[in-house]
């Protein structure tokens, strides 16, 4: 009866996640602000568990990433990291504790953070869309691979072990032949459906992270009609991920949007002075990372 219990190989769960991550991963190093991303401030924006993951995925995908910065770019960081004045720490930074803080900046290495291959001078501006989205459409690809990977065991035991079955017990092999089919019709429907979902999932958190940037950048220099369509884009980008979150970061990721509009109208009233502005850029990061961490809501 062991023939009967055979089932379809599964995709990994775990695997299909570092796909999601890696995307956001990318888009990230192409849309932030600063080419230069350490990896600790990627755990604290993705709220991951650890830096460990993703230091492999980034390994893992030179055609991407340069896994490491130049030794004059970390000393200009340090040094931006030590100066207090101002809006220079990151926010994973300014949550430790002074006494661990200095530590932890002094600890820096140049294989602590990485940055896009398209972007590898200083000071380089963010990536183009066409660009992001070949990076985009090159993990698909590969997404897609790993899901066509997964369906080789059964389509060899289709292939294989039924032909020899059928010669030896020709009553067995067709109950088996109907079997093996309903199993591979299911597995076809499972990822069926993660092929549906995948591509809109990552389009919409695209469209939100680059379109929060560009509404903040127009609130900032009251250009009023471009704020206006990127805030559209944000909405749209909310309404079309609600299918592929739960419940509460469908809920969440709706109500910060809202908060979000409202932050750039009053970001557009405001008298730009130093101090202001400061808090309104750690402002809009609060908002841009709590966006990434919404998408890690797993279905």
């Amino acid at each position: 009866m062991w023939l009967f219990k055979t089932k379809a190989p599964q995709p990994d769960p775990e695997m299909l996640e570092e796909f999601v991550t890696l995307s956001a991963i990318w888009i990230m190093a192409s849309n932030d602000e600063n080419p230069e991303i350490s990896y600790r401030g990627l755990q604290h924006r993705l709220a991951l568990k650890g830096t460990a993951k993703v230091r492999k995925l980034v390994a893992d995908h030179p055609e991407l990433f340069r896994g490491r910065i130049p030794e004059g770019r970390l000393t200009d960081l340090k040094t931006r990291y030590q100066d207090r004045k101002g809006n220079q720490q990151p926010s994973w930074l300014r949550e430790l504790p002074d006494e661990e803080r200095n530590t932890v900046i002094g600890g820096l290495t140049v294989r602590d953070f990485f940055r896009s291959q398209f972007r590898a001078r200083e000071s380089a501006e963010r990536s183009e869309i066409a660009i992001i989205d070949w990076g985009l459409t090159h993990i698909e690809r590969l997404r897609k691979a790993y899901l066509d990977q997964s369906e080789v065991p059964l389509k060899q035991f289709s292939n294989r072990t039924l032909p020899l079955l059928s010669v030896l017990f020709s009553t067995s092999a067709l109950l088996l032949t109907g079997y093996g089919n309903y199993i591979n019709l299911e597995q076809q429907n499972k990822l069926k459906a993660l092929d549906l979902e995948y591509p809109p999932k990552i389009a919409a958190y695209t469209t939100l992270i680059k379109a929060a940037s560009t509404a903040f950048d127009a609130a900032t220099k009251k250009d009023h009609n471009q704020l206006q369509t990127a805030l559209n884009e944000i909405d749209l980008a909310a309404s079309e991920s609600i299918p592929f979150l739960t419940p509460a970061a469908a809920n969440h990721i709706k109500t910060r949007a809202t908060q979000f509009s409202e932050f750039c109208r009053r970001v557009e009233a405001t008298n730009s002075v130093q101090a202001t502005t400061n808090q309104l850029t750690e402002e809009f990061r609060s908002y841009r990372d709590d966006f990434g961490k919404s998408f890690r809501f797993r279905n």
